[in-house]
């Protein structure tokens, strides 16, 4: 997982974008290149359990993963 996929604080998000969050399950939060192979656009989105995070789409059906599910996921 990408180093820029992390838990955000509410406060970091104007309230406008947290109601489309919300509503739409994403909303575009930056696009970079941090590896060098091309250019990966990050997503905000919530979890139910651990709020507010940022990451990338992953797989053909183009899903976003709490970096903190993920963790527990690979760990158990």
């Amino acid at each position: 997982m990408s180093h820029l996929c992390r838990i955000i604080k509410k406060e970091e998000i104007p309230l406008w974008k947290r109601i489309l969050i919300r509503l739409l399950g994403k909303y575009p939060a930056f696009r970079t290149d941090p590896y060098g192979y091309g250019i990966t656009e990050y997503y905000y989105s919530y979890c139910s359990k651990h709020g507010y995070f940022i990451d990338y789409l992953h797989g053909y059906h183009e899903y976003l993963r709490c970096p903190k599910c993920q963790e527990k996921f690979l760990s158990s």
